[in-house]
C-alpha cells in the first residue's frame, strides 16, 4: 500500500502486478509513503529491496508467523510490525538480513520471556552486532 491507499502485488520476479478481483494471495502486507508509478527508479529500487525482505521472511517459518506488516518510512528504513505485541522491529536497510534475524530470534528467546511483550515500544536491529530495545516508559518520558 502506498500513501494514497493504492495496493499492488510484487510478482515472483519483483515486478509490480495489479490486484485481482478474483483472487487474494496470502502474502505479507507492506506499506510505503511513496506513490507507485511505473518505471519510477525510486519505486523500482524500493520494490527490489522489499522483494528481497519479503522473500527472506517467507522462507523462515518463525519470521513469517511473526510478521504482520512490513513498513517503509520516509527515512528509507524498513520495519516489521509483529502480529503479537504492540511494538515495532526496526531493520533499517535490508543489508545483512540473516544476521539481523539471528539477533531478533535471540532477543525473542532471552529478553521477551523475562520482560513480556508489553514492555517495549521498539526493537532496533539496524546497528551491527546490536539489539537496542526501547522500553515504553522510557519512550514516553
Amino acid at each position: 500500500y502506498n500513501q494514497r491507499g493504492e495496493a499492488y502485488y510484487l510478482d515472483s520476479k519483483g515486478n509490480v502486478m495489479p490486484l485481482s478481483d478474483h483472487y487474494s494471495a496470502r502474502v505479507v502486507v507492506a506499506s510505503t509513503p511513496y506513490e507507485a508509478k511505473e518505471n519510477d527508479s525510486i519505486i523500482n529500487h524500493l520494490n527490489a529491496k522489499l522483494f528481497a525482505l519479503a522473500n527472506a521472511i517467507n522462507k523462515d517459518s518463525f519470521l513469517f508467523a511473526l510478521t504482520g506488516q512490513i513498513a517503509f518510512d520516509s527515512a528509507q528504513e524498513f520495519s516489521i510490525i509483529p502480529r503479537m505485541g504492540n511494538f515495532e522491529i526496526v531493520l533499517g536497510d535490508t543489508s545483512v538480513l540473516e544476521d539481523k534475524f539471528i539477533r531478533l530470534r535471540s532477543f525473542y528467546k532471552s529478553a521477551l520471556p523475562q520482560e513480556g511483550w508489553e514492555k517495549y515500544s521498539t526493537i532496533s536491529l539496524k546497528y551491527k552486532h546490536q539489539v537496542i530495545a526501547t522500553r515504553k516508559e522510557l519512550a514516553n518520558e
